[in-house]
């Protein structure tokens, strides 16, 4: 379990388990481990995640209100990552 995790939920994966997974993902499959891991993004904000989201010069990628889509972001917190070159 993380430790940083408050509620004590959900287990997160090794880097070990995380590189098997990788190593026998599609490409496709893989992208999208990789933006997880890259971004910190939980499933719904990754499911509603657009281009427009993205700063390519700042390298930021923004959660954002989505009522197209029927997606708030948790506690209704909008927020800005920073997302590293190889995410």
């Amino acid at each position: 379990m993380d430790k940083r995790n408050k509620n004590k939920k959900y287990a997160t994966y090794t880097e070990e388990e995380l590189l098997a997974m990788l190593d026998v993902a599609e490409p496709l499959e893989q992208a999208l481990i990789r933006f997880l891991v890259g971004t910190g993004f939980r499933i719904g904000e990754a499911s509603v995640a657009q281009w427009k989201d993205i700063n390519w010069n700042d390298k930021t990628i923004t959660v954002l209100l989505k009522p197209e889509f029927n997606f708030k972001p948790k506690d209704w917190e909008e927020r800005t990552i920073t997302v590293s070159d190889s995410a």
